[in-house]
């Protein structure tokens, strides 16, 4: 789980689930239940992303290569411009 890592549809279809989960409260009558909605709205409003490990994509492997360092013998590079 990590926090401000929630996109935006993401967060949208937690606010539908979470106005879903009162409007059901309202209609039964047992207002215990919109208590549900309360870790719903907090997790929307940190931006709580849960995923697991297998869902995660891997990040992209860079291989550093190695340079072949030239050393100049002769001339200077600035006796090389002005000829």
């Amino acid at each position: 789980m990590k926090l401000f890592e929630l996109t935006l549809p993401s967060m949208v279809l937690r606010f539908y689930l979470m106005m879903a989960v009162v409007i059901t409260a309202g209609f039964t009558g047992v207002w215990a239940i919109a208590l549900l909605a309360l870790p719903i709205f907090l997790s929307a409003m940190v931006g709580l992303s849960i995923s697991s490990a297998a869902n995660k994509p891997k990040a992209p492997r860079t291989h550093l290569t190695t340079t072949k360092v030239v050393t100049a013998k002769g001339p200077l590079f600035s006796d090389m411009v002005s000829a």
